[in-house]
């Protein structure tokens, strides 16, 4: 067109016409450019309000499973042969019981302690699973005492461990 414009002499307008078509042509792009992005600008802004999302819901979730959570696989014929077991090597059998000049007495009763906010866990053995819950202030009889874990008698509720740093006991 260069060419053509240069031998009929109208070159300055050739020159012209070619400037208005490639500035048509980059309009255009331009326009497109921004109706095609829109969409992949949405979509990328809406995965990260869904991650955002997740980020705060997953751990609330999480925590409130975590109280609401209950181990189906307890079973308390095998808590209660437990409780029997070591009931049977805490009786002191008739030999020992004339041989031995003192005897282990075990504590009355104990106090779930104030620093056991919210609660305390009670497990079927010690450090085993949880399978309740006591209070700060509540008091319960103890059945057995073992490496720093008190067995404890619950009312209508099967007897579990509760550890020694969290409780007061009274003799």
């Amino acid at each position: 067109m260069i060419v053509a414009g240069e031998q009929s002499g109208t070159l300055a307008d050739t020159l012209l016409r070619i400037g208005e078509i490639f500035e048509e042509k980059s309009d255009t792009t331009t326009k497109n450019l921004t109706t095609i992005l829109e969409p992949l600008l949405l979509i990328v802004i809406w995965l990260g309000v869904a991650g955002v999302a997740l980020a705060v819901i997953l751990p609330i979730y999480n925590l409130i499973g975590g109280f609401n959570r209950v181990d189906p696989t307890l079973q308390t014929e095998s808590t209660i042969q437990e409780i029997d077991r070591v009931v049977e090597q805490r009786l002191p059998k008739e030999e020992e019981t004339s041989n031995a000049s003192s005897t282990e007495v075990l504590p009355v009763f104990l106090e779930i302690a104030p620093n056991a906010e919210p609660f305390l866990t009670v497990r079927d053995i010690p450090s085993g699973q949880a399978i309740g819950e006591v209070f700060p202030g509540e008091t319960y009889d103890i059945l057995d005492q073992q490496s720093g874990w008190y067995l404890i008698a619950r009312e209508e509720l099967e007897p579990g461990w509760v550890f020694a740093n969290f409780v007061i006991v009274f003799e």
